[in-house]
């Protein structure tokens, strides 16, 4: 009796379970340190970001400097940001760091980023305790030089006065009109240019949408739209090489994710994670006429064996072959079986035994 095998880089997804993209995927696809994790401390951001050191001003990490128990929005810490009314025309921190994917002119690319600002933050001096409460803006600049020429920097985004006093994620469209940006640069802003006020941001969690729903399946690959372009595939966080394509075969259990652009030059990252399912055994058709088949997943070699049995428990048919590796099919002509209701055990030594009902049609 033959049986086909498909290599397991091939494997149909009949009997995947795909769930959406876990908390688990990571990888840091903006900068270094998209999450902004390091030790807190004063004067020092996280590590992969750099102070500007205008106006002897530097971001500090967070919780627990400056009167702040505020708990990080996703892992362990954040930074904090603040203007100042002192050092007429007023002061501002900003920190910057490398672009991972530069941010290029014409094209587009849509961020999240959780912010907020504070109640409770507070410095304390000699001449008193002074909060850090009022309302501020956020800016994202794209950046090729110095962080302290703003004017050869290009503003990408400004968030208007913010209000929320809690975490909140705002989604930020970027598009570079004159800067080839190989850094990322963030600063608070005054909320009006001449009120020079005490504010602070809290910043956490610079990531890009995604959008797994892009990402579709069908008979053991992944594909794009049509209309993607300038395509990437990523396995486990790592470039799979000459994949470029609008399919990608699925490979093992793990994570998969496509970077590609649309016909506008905006930048799409789709992300999906699959768990093979090595328990799960389909028959098909049913009801069937001639050809019954029988497909599962093998993690490696072993005996297969199946029985037929009729409705009254007559053992009427009885096979034994060996499963590999990967997608097994395995066909079995049932047109010399009558018409009726049949049971069929299918047992594959030292891993699973599974019975299913069928019925032969004339």
């Amino acid at each position: 009796m033959a049986f086909t095998n498909t290599p397991f880089h091939y494997l149909a997804l009949l009997l995947l379970c795909i769930t959406p993209l876990s908390s688990g995927l990571t990888a840091q696809m903006i900068t270094v340190n998209d999450g902004f994790e390091g030790t807190p401390q004063i004067h020092v951001p996280p590590p992969g970001w750099t102070n500007c050191h205008l106006h002897n001003a530097t971001v500090d990490t967070q919780p627990g400097p400056f009167n702040n128990t505020r708990p990080a929005s996703q892992g362990s810490s954040y930074i904090s940001m603040v203007t100042r009314a002192v050092n007429t025309p007023g002061s501002f921190e900003s920190v910057f760091a490398d672009l991972l994917i530069q941010f290029e002119p014409g094209k587009c690319y849509t961020l999240l980023i959780d912010l907020s600002l504070s109640n409770e933050f507070m410095a304390s001096t000699w001449d008193g305790d002074f909060y850090f409460n009022t309302p501020c803006r956020f800016q994202i600049f794209g950046a090729f030089n110095n962080c302290g020429y703003y004017n050869t920097n290009e503003l990408l985004w400004d968030s208007g006065v913010l209000e929320n006093y809690d975490w909140q994620t705002f989604e930020v469209t970027l598009t570079p009109e004159h800067v080839l940006a190989n850094r990322i640069l963030l600063r608070p802003y005054f909320a009006e240019p001449n009120e020079y006020t005490n504010s602070v941001v809290f910043v956490d969690n610079l990531r890009y949408k995604t959008s797994p729903e892009l990402l579709h399946h069908s008979m053991g690959s992944y594909f794009l739209p049509v209309w993607a372009q300038d395509i990437s595939w990523y396995y486990n966080g790592e470039l799979v090489e000459n994949a470029t394509g609008l399919e990608i075969p699925l490979f093992l259990n793990g994570d998969y994710q496509a970077r590609f652009y649309d016909t506008e030059g905006c930048l799409y990252i789709a992300e999906k994670s699959v768990t093979f399912d090595f328990s799960t055994i389909t028959i098909y058709p049913n009801p069937v006429k001639e050809d019954l088949y029988i497909e599962f997943l093998s993690e490696g070699e072993h005996p297969v064996k199946i029985k037929v049995f009729d409705a009254i428990g007559k053992h009427v048919f009885d096979l034994t072959t060996s499963a590999v590796q990967g997608m097994n099919t395995i066909p079995i002509n049932v047109n010399f079986l009558a018409p009726g209701n049949y049971s069929i055990v299918i047992e594959r030594i030292g891993q699973y035994t599974d019975t299913h009902k069928f019925i032969v049609h004339q």
